[in-house]
């Protein structure tokens, strides 16, 4: 409260207006429960780690369908300059 410059009912009043971890829990994609040892929290974040990451299908489809095409257009754009000597 002395760092925010609070009296006491303000900080009660700030602290009554907050969600309820109930309702923060239910709105949450992801809860990562802090409330136990640090290597219980260490795990929950590297399932979360590999829950997120993209497989391998993934980053094969992304390749092809995404990166693979904007080079293909680069290479165009590309050799039609030097065949009108752009570059």
């Amino acid at each position: 409260m002395r760092r925010d410059h609070l009296t006491d009912t303000q900080a009660e009043e700030r602290m009554k207006s907050q969600m309820s971890i109930e309702l923060k829990r239910s709105k949450a994609t992801v809860v990562i429960d802090n409330s136990e040892d640090i290597q219980s929290t260490k795990q929950q974040t590297r399932n979360l780690v590999v829950k997120l990451k993209p497989n391998l299908f993934w980053r094969v489809i992304s390749l092809l369908f995404l990166w693979l095409p904007c080079f293909v257009i680069w290479i165009g754009i590309f050799s039609y300059s030097k065949l009108l000597n752009l570059f």
